[in-house]
């Protein structure tokens, strides 16, 4: 009898969240549902080339968590490119060409495209969580998620995870291809909050097959943005890029979304 009333008055240990649960937590601040605008400048390095650097920036439009336009801002001879990304298809308008087109799985994993699949992948749709265990991970206890694809619209076959289980942040990402190879590592980093709540402010992309290569994505002002007016489809960003480039062609030089969709600022 003693050991049975131990028993019931004995805290009770507190079990670990479901995958899904602590995915979806995740998934809100990483890849938010909500309709937003972001800025950010994405820095290639390559130390085995001539050009061991090069710079580039963009403003991102999302439409929930699967639809986004990307916008080319510099280099100025590129303002106009578009990126079209719809649930993991991936259309490319270039800034005079008379229609888009789609982009192969091959040309997204191993290029510089593939920056904007790991910042807005919608992973909650496209892949099926486990919990592996919780660890330490670069300081922090973490939740280690293993993501196992379930759809064609996944361009990796698995994923681990490491969330933080003070807050759920997304704190390291590792990416395999279907020879189960890791291809990718991606840590998001700088925490903030902003208008659109809190968000990690840069993502760092390291190619553990070429050593040196690393692909850093800074975002800035992630505001919320109407998006009633803007078709994500591949006619939709014809239009789009079509008022970007005449906003700059009257004098306003690399202008911003909210310039040439909502001249008034509202």
């Amino acid at each position: 009898m003693a050991g049975a009333v131990a028993l019931a008055i004995a805290p009770a240990v507190a079990r670990p969240p479901d995958a899904a649960l602590i995915l979806r937590r995740a998934e809100d601040i990483r890849n938010p549902d909500l309709d937003f605008a972001v800025d950010f400048e994405l820095t290639v390095l390559v130390p085995s080339s001539s050009a061991p650097e090069r710079k580039a920036s963009y403003t991102l439009v999302a439409h929930g968590r699967g639809r986004s336009i990307i916008l080319m801002r510099t280099p100025e001879q590129f303002y106009g490119g578009t990126l079209l990304i719809d649930e993991g298809l991936f259309w490319l308008l270039l800034p005079r060409a008379a229609k888009p087109f789609q982009l192969a799985e091959a040309q997204i994993v191993r290029g510089d495209i593939g920056a904007g699949d790991l910042a807005r992948a919608n992973l909650g749709s496209h892949y099926e969580a486990s919990l592996a265990g919780k660890e330490p991970m670069e300081g922090r206890t973490c939740w280690r998620l293993e993501l196992a694809r379930k759809n064609n619209r996944a361009f990796y076959p698995r994923i681990t995870a490491w969330i933080s289980t003070d807050a759920f942040l997304p704190r390291k990402f590792d990416y395999y291809d279907e020879a189960g190879t890791l291809i990718k590592i991606a840590r998001y980093e700088d925490y903030e909050k902003s208008a659109i709540g809190l968000r990690p402010m840069r993502i760092d992309v390291e190619d553990p097959l070429i050593p040196g290569n690393r692909s850093i994505m800074v975002f800035r002002e992630p505001r919320k943005m109407p998006t009633a007016g803007i078709e994500f489809t591949p006619d939709g960003m014809i239009a789009f890029r079509d008022a970007a480039l005449a906003k700059r062609d009257a004098g306003v030089p690399q202008p911003r979304p909210e310039e040439f969709l909502h001249p008034s600022g509202r």
